[in-house]
């Protein structure tokens, strides 16, 4: 079927999936209404023509970066829009994610794991399912190195505590909030009062000790099942919102090396957000990219982000995440000592103030433009709106703000709660102690959402 164009007389068919129009209609259809049907398709389509990034150097990564920088980012646009066609090329099946057993699982209807990579529980008796969203997640090393899971609700809580156990996790890395913009995005899962203690079915979960810093906070904990006994250490990123980001790039980059660094571990990682992708996705692929510039190896962001969505999909789901990562790596370069002038190299590599100033202003475009996010999502405004503001580093792990500390054995509970009956606490509206009262623990049930959340 030909179609009249109000240029040339005659469409083209086209591969875009568009539904031509009977030419009788087509008559009727304005001039100006094609022309912007056509910029619409050369906006969609430009990423067709965008080559993926090559492995680069530390010192010519930057180079790489101002590029995406000029022509108001259009390159970094056609690079991420080209990342999610790719994405949704390689995606995997989850068909043990929708099962009718496990569908009240899942926090997000369309945050699935892969069933290639999804995270077994052990069984106890044959009617028990081992489902939990969460997948694993390769590493620097090529080895599964974390678990990227979704923030456990009511009704997970005891699974998410399994996986810990089943798998020795030492370490547990939260990146949101337990109630954000009045939506609950995840469970109380843990006491962070001194002589406290959960429990969920047969597994007791107790506050050993405690440490609030400007961004961050570190809870001890003391896991035992029985006779098992695991000690974890829990990191929360405190104010990273949806779809945003966590401050200046020095807070991620710096969050990474201490987690990373404080009593080194060979165990699994988990990472959590609400749905496990947004944010999880960002801090693993920072972790991974900081560990190939220390180890003087090439960087490809694009890369790293595509090896992940084809472990867990969404991961690093927004452009602003997307841009913040850049940002992030590179200011990272910039510090380094590997960003060295190669033989025949007459100028530095290293990024300007200029080129930093322009990321930051790229990036608060991004946080405040809800329609860079993922256009199957339904993001929330994000707080970090002026990164002028944000630009603070991480204090050094060493100087503690506040620490707290109980004995091995708590003697005397301020709360005792049971998976099997969802008597948790209620989440705090903050991330402040003043905010939450673990002494009268409510009912909180909430179901399989439709959208997407990081």
């Amino acid at each position: 079927m030909s179609c009249v164009s109000p240029l040339s007389g005659t469409m083209p068919a086209t591969d875009f999936g568009l539904v031509q129009r009977p030419s009788s209609l087509m008559a009727k259809t304005s001039r100006l209404s094609w022309v912007k049907l056509k910029l619409f398709i050369h906006k969609e389509s430009s990423f067709l023509n965008y080559e993926p990034p090559q492995d680069l150097a530390p010192n010519k990564f930057i180079s790489h970066c101002r590029l995406l920088l000029s022509n108001s980012c259009d390159n970094l646009r056609r690079e991420f829009q080209l990342l999610n066609s790719l994405s949704v090329e390689r995606a995997q099946p989850t068909h043990v994610a929708v099962q009718t057993c496990n569908r009240a699982k899942n926090r997000y209807i369309n945050v699935l794991p892969y069933d290639t990579t999804r995270v077994h529980l052990h069984r106890e008796s044959t009617s028990d399912s081992d489902y939990i969203n969460a997948s694993f997640v390769k590493g620097f090393s090529g080895d599964h190195e974390y678990i990227a899971a979704q923030g456990p609700k009511p009704d997970t809580v005891a699974d998410f505590w399994s996986m810990i156990l089943q798998h020795r996790v030492a370490k547990i890395v939260m990146l949101c909030s337990f109630l954000e913009k009045g939506r609950v995005k995840c469970e109380k899962y843990f006491p962070d009062h001194v002589n406290e203690y959960f429990v969920y079915n047969n597994i007791r979960v107790g506050c050993t000790s405690q440490s609030v810093e400007t961004h961050y906070t570190c809870t001890h904990l003391r896991i035992t099942r029985d006779s098992e006994v695991l000690e974890v250490k829990h990191y929360h990123l405190r104010d990273w919102q949806d779809f945003g980001i966590p401050g200046g790039p020095d807070v991620l980059v710096n969050f990474c090396n201490l987690v990373r660094n404080d009593t080194p571990s060979s165990q699994l990682t988990v990472v959590h957000c609400s749905a496990g992708v947004g944010r999880t996705g960002t801090y693993i692929a920072c972790d991974i990219l900081l560990q190939c510039l220390n180890d003087n190896r090439k960087l490809n962001i694009f890369r790293t982000v595509l090896d992940l969505r084809e472990q867990r999909a969404h991961m690093v789901q927004s452009e602003a995440q997307y841009v913040y990562l850049y940002q992030s790596l590179t200011n990272a370069v910039e510090s380094s000592d590997v960003v060295k002038l190669r033989s025949g190299d007459t100028t530095p590599t290293t990024p300007t103030k200029d080129d930093a100033a322009l990321f930051q202003l790229r990036t608060a475009e991004l946080n405040n433009n809800s329609s860079c996010s993922n256009s199957n999502t339904t993001p929330t405004t994000p707080t970090n709106s002026n990164p002028s503001c944000s630009l603070n580093y991480l204090p050094s792990p060493t100087r503690v703000t506040t620490t707290t500390n109980c004995p091995a054995s708590p003697t005397t509970p301020t709360n005792c709660s049971s998976s099997s009956s969802h008597n948790y606490p209620t989440a705090p509206s903050h991330n402040s102690r003043s905010s939450f009262n673990t002494a009268t623990p409510s009912v909180t049930s909430f179901p399989a959402e439709p959208m997407v959340t990081s």
